[in-house]
């Protein structure tokens, strides 16, 4: 058998066995596939949109979590590409050594002194 024949036939044999489950899932459910029959154009799109906007609906929560993360991810690219503008335009802004992080190395430095002062600790 060639490929391309072996191809049809699967092809085939999903087109059935879809049409086949199709077929027993219409049985089952008889009653309401007939519920749903609108019984003129007014009806019929009054129901599509009632479905639209539940899809939606569905949509925008399961979207919600990626939604702000894509957000958030163009406010910093916005943010530093606003930075590398100003930066372009005006030229780098000097920033002087704040006291905060001469604060924390001073305080991180005293509680090392502390500790080490009241324990007798071999240096490797």
């Amino acid at each position: 058998m060639s490929t391309l024949f072996i191809i049809w036939l699967v092809a085939l044999f999903a087109l059935s066995a879809t049409l086949g489950y199709a077929h027993i899932r219409t049985k089952r459910v008889h009653t309401l596939a007939h519920a749903r029959m609108p019984n003129d154009f007014s009806e019929f799109i009054a129901q599509e949109l009632h479905d639209i906007s539940l899809y939606l609906k569905r949509a925008a929560h399961v979207m919600r979590p990626h939604g702000k993360q894509a957000v958030g991810y163009a406010v910093l690219v916005s943010r530093r590409g606003y930075d590398m503008f100003t930066e372009r335009v005006f030229g780098r802004m000097e920033v002087t050594k704040g006291k905060t992080t001469s604060f924390f190395l001073k305080h991180i430095s005293e509680n090392k002194e502390n500790r080490d002062r009241g324990e007798d600790i071999p240096v490797q």
